[in-house]
């Protein structure tokens, strides 16, 4: 998911401002400085303001009240420039004239936000709130910085304080957006929901709430209400902001991924990657389902490369991380580069922040050795998967196929096939195994219920040959 472009209140010398103190401070060199700025920030001369503001700087009489002037009439202009690197220096000089001047604090922290300076943006933040403790602004923003950070029960706390402090409905549909986002990074599904469908209700049109809650859906099975939302929010207009439509872009292109419709996908996830900028960190897992769609087109060259862009913009998207790792190894063996492919994979268990990436990476590796006919380690990287997750069919299933095919492990394969079957009995593929390991066995009546029950699913044509064929075979 993305998180959208962070909208940020600034501190800029207003012309009243500006007027109050040319008229307190009289017509000295530096009032009239300050007086000179107001003209040229009602003006939009930033070229103008900023040389008046300089100008009271380097004024020898100029008092330290002018000087904070001065300085947070430069921090504004330099905000209004997305310049929060000269915005910064500003508050900087402005905070050893006043350390105790909370608003350029908060101001200050907003910007080391927007830099990506996320622990100084914090520790500003959070020193601020000796100024105001109820300023629900400051806990939204050290929200914003802990979810860049991945610290997401911090971020969760603190927008929980932002909502215990605002009265404001809108204000509080985006926090309620941002906590949603921040519980599904969790795992969170059902209270990520909860969040998500209570921005909604405070805010209709929140765009944003509902390229989250698309993705969302997405998770929990419900494609057709994936693009529904997607749709929806991608509708609300081109007055959205880029990084909005870049998220909601992502949002229907995810949504795209999971019911096959590939060539929309990518057309999606290329808007996205082109609005939020092609070198951006935040197209890092845009890249990721773009470069999958690729993959389901046979398209592994344009697969690998869009994935080696997610890892390189992604670095530091640490639970996002070994997925990448992931998907390029699973390119990579699709170009028979089977050494690269266990690479990636090794390096994705290495750094999965979680036992279900953990054992998606030992799957993976179980894959490549399965292809390669190396049963025997196959079967035990499938082992590591399955009990680092014993309530995922999957890695029994795949556990049951490299035990199917070493000899004498039959007995073996009908065990993890049952293990499946009983966490998923949808699943065609573990009665399929289950059946030929029976029917390798002679047990005849076990293999024919199992290879019957194949035929009630939908399974490819090539299948159904074959299990009739089997069936065919038996006494």
């Amino acid at each position: 998911m993305k998180l959208k472009k962070l909208a940020l209140i600034a501190l800029p010398m207003t012309a009243l401002m500006l007027a109050s103190w040319a008229c307190t401070l009289g017509k000295s060199p530096s009032a009239k400085a300050l007086e000179a700025a107001q003209t040229a920030v009602a003006g939009a001369d930033d070229t103008t303001a900023i040389t008046q503001f300089q100008a009271v700087l380097v004024e020898e009489g100029a008092k330290d009240e002018e000087k904070v002037a001065a300085y947070q009439g430069l921090a504004g202009i330099y905000e209004g420039q997305d310049d929060y690197a000269q915005a910064v220096k500003a508050y900087d000089n402005l905070l050893t004239l006043q350390p105790e001047n909370y608003d350029a604090l908060q101001a200050r922290g907003k910007a080391h936000l927007q830099l990506g300076n996320y622990e100084q943006a914090i520790s500003d933040l959070k020193g601020s709130l000796q100024g105001d403790v109820a300023n629900a602004d400051g806990y939204y923003d050290i929200g914003q910085a802990y979810l860049n950070l991945g610290e997401y029960d911090d971020a969760i706390e603190n927008y929980t304080l932002a909502l215990d402090n605002s009265s404001d409905t809108e204000e509080q549909a985006d926090i309620l957006a941002q906590r949603c986002f921040a519980k599904s990074e969790l795992g969170d599904a059902n209270g990520a929901m909860e969040d998500c469908n209570a921005a909604i209700d405070k805010n209709a049109n929140l765009a944003i709430a509902y390229a989250y809650r698309s993705d969302l859906h997405s998770e929990l099975g419900d494609d057709a209400s994936a693009i529904s939302d997607a749709e929806l929010a991608v509708s609300m207009g081109s007055d959205l902001s880029d990084g909005t439509r870049s998220a909601l872009q992502h949002s229907l292109a995810l949504a795209q991924l999971n019911t096959g419709d590939y060539e929309n996908c990518i057309s999606n996830a290329t808007g996205s990657i082109e609005l939020e900028g092609a070198d951006s960190p935040d197209a890092a897992r845009t890249y990721g389902i773009r470069g999958e769609c690729y993959l389901q087109l046979d398209d592994a060259k344009s697969a690998l490369a869009d994935f080696e862009q997610a890892i390189e913009l992604g670095k530091t998207d640490v639970p996002a991380l070994s997925g990448f790792y992931l998907k390029r190894a699973r390119a990579y063996s699709e170009l028979g580069e089977d050494a690269l492919a266990l690479a990636d994979a090794e390096a994705a268990a290495g750094i999965a922040t979680d036992d279900v990436d953990a054992a998606r990476a030992y799957n993976t590796m179980g894959d490549i050795y399965y292809y390669q006919k190396d049963y025997v380690t196959a079967e035990a990287k499938y082992l590591q998967a399955s009990a680092l997750r014993s309530d995922y069919a999957l890695y029994y299933e795949n556990l049951g196929w490299a035990q199917y095919y070493q000899d004498g492990r039959e007995i073996d394969a009908i065990a993890s096939f049952t293990i499946a079957i009983e966490l998923e009995p949808e699943s065609p593929y573990s009665y399929l195994g289950r059946g030929y390991t029976h029917y390798a066995l002679g047990n005849t009546a076990e293999a024919r219920a199992d290879l019957e029950k194949v035929l009630t699913f939908d399974v490819p044509e090539s299948t159904i040959e074959n299990v009739n064929e089997a069936l065919g075979k038996l006494p």
